[in-house]
């Protein structure tokens, strides 16, 4: 596994909060793509709220996704950022949201490279 956030380890009432930046995940996860990412990013209903900021990073060569959001309290946000080389570029599932900041290099993973939620720089 690469870096997980999980919404189940918080005090309740919380919401946890993660920044990543100028880093790279790399030949992480699991074979199957719905187990493990480089970025994964986990809460569902009833769990404290997860939000993953990953910022000027690369997530390339792993065998499972580059960046996974999974349930319905998980949320990340992707800026200036590369997804290569993966299983699964990026996925969000169960509820979950990834939102880009339309900078982002997303190419060359086997499946997963569709447009995720877009938002505006400020």
């Amino acid at each position: 596994m690469g870096l997980i956030v999980n919404g189940g380890t918080a005090i309740a009432g919380g919401t946890i909060a993660v920044t990543v930046s100028d880093s790279v995940a790399s030949n992480n996860g699991a074979s199957d793509p719905s187990r493990g990412a480089g970025f994964l990013a986990q809460s569902d209903v009833g769990q404290e709220p997860v939000r993953l900021t990953v910022l000027r990073s690369a997530s390339a060569t792993n065998p499972s996704n580059g960046i996974l959001a999974f349930g319905a309290n998980a949320r990340v946000f992707v800026n200036e950022s590369a997804v290569f080389n993966n299983a699964s570029g990026w996925l969000a599932q169960s509820g979950a949201v990834i939102t880009t900041f339309g900078n982002n290099a997303v190419i060359g993973n086997a499946a997963n490279e569709s447009a995720q939620t877009s938002a505006s720089l400020k």
